[in-house]
């Protein structure tokens, strides 16, 4: 679902799936600020990148003798956060644990 954020200057657009910025357009200047997307080149647009930024070998790292999987950048950026607060000025994302996000 996207949320938008707006006053008499910008307008903002998030989303909850990975609490991820969607769109900062300048409404004077009639800018974009931010990457639009485009699928040709690369779908997203300000992923939120938790726990980890980058890639490990064979998507894979030990932690007290166990072996976990962890895809690139993590899992934050695919999960769906809630939404704590949404008002016209702020919206605050959660992300709290479940089944998925424990098995990394």
């Amino acid at each position: 679902m996207i949320h938008i954020l707006e006053n008499q200057w910008i307008k903002i657009e998030l989303t909850d799936k990975g609490a991820e910025l969607q769109r900062i357009f300048h409404k004077e200047n009639q800018l974009e600020y931010l990457w639009n997307g485009d699928p040709d080149f690369w779908p997203r647009k300000a992923p939120v990148l938790f726990p980890i930024v980058g890639k490990l070998k064979d998507n894979t790292f030990n932690h007290d003798g166990n072996s976990y999987t962890l895809s690139q950048h993590g899992f934050a950026r695919d999960s769906k956060f809630e939404i704590v607060t949404a008002t016209d000025k702020e919206i605050l994302f959660r992300l709290t644990q479940n089944e998925e996000a424990l098995k990394n």
